[in-house]
């Protein structure tokens, strides 16, 4: 009788764990040159979080302009939001594609808030992901999926799947809220 040896899972969130859907500034795709090409502002990545802006006057005006809620929905409502203003993570396709060769690597998405995205960004995953399955799911179970590792944006997920024995790996982003001094990483 022999033993199947089974992989083990890698979780990956797909917006800020291997897509970038936000951008920096006009200049580098997303959501920020969105706002340039339809509103020419200039917008940032830490613009995009309440946190930031109780602290600083330049984007509390910028937001007195800008219904960034709604804008975002208007964005997210863009037939081909993915393949005209995502970018891949700076290092992201080399280490899931040749992960994948070691252990098996799923990408955990929610969908629910903007479920008319999902084909965008299935056909971006597919483009640039190949091989690598997409697991579409409300976000409020994404924290009940466990892996051995699971890489998200959001620090509260990753709080959940550590809890569950999952080692996570916290993603850099404005808007996971993680205590001051917390570890995270990027690709």
């Amino acid at each position: 009788c022999s033993m199947m040896h089974m992989k083990k899972k890698l979780l990956s969130d797909v917006d800020g764990g291997a897509v970038d859907l936000m951008g920096d500034g006009p200049e580098n795709g997303g959501f920020c040159s969105y706002i340039w090409d339809t509103y020419r502002k200039v917008m940032r990545a830490r613009d995009i979080t309440k946190f930031y802006i109780h602290s600083s006057p330049e984007l509390q005006e910028l937001h007195k302009q800008i219904d960034i809620g709604k804008a975002f929905n208007d964005y997210m409502a863009i037939p081909d939001v993915y393949q005209r203003y995502s970018n891949v993570m700076p290092g992201a396709k080399d280490a899931l594609l040749t992960l994948n060769t070691r252990v098996d690597v799923l990408f955990i998405t929610s969908v629910e808030a903007f479920p008319d995205s999902y084909p965008s960004k299935h056909k971006f995953l597919n483009e640039h992901f190949p091989n690598i399955p997409v697991m579409a799911i409300p976000s409020k179970l994404k924290h009940g999926y466990v892996a051995a590792w699971g890489v998200d944006d959001r620090h509260d997920t990753c709080q959940s799947w550590q809890a569950m024995g999952c080692m996570p790996f916290l993603f850099r982003a404005p808007w996971n809220e993680a205590p001051a001094g917390t570890f995270t990483h990027d690709w």
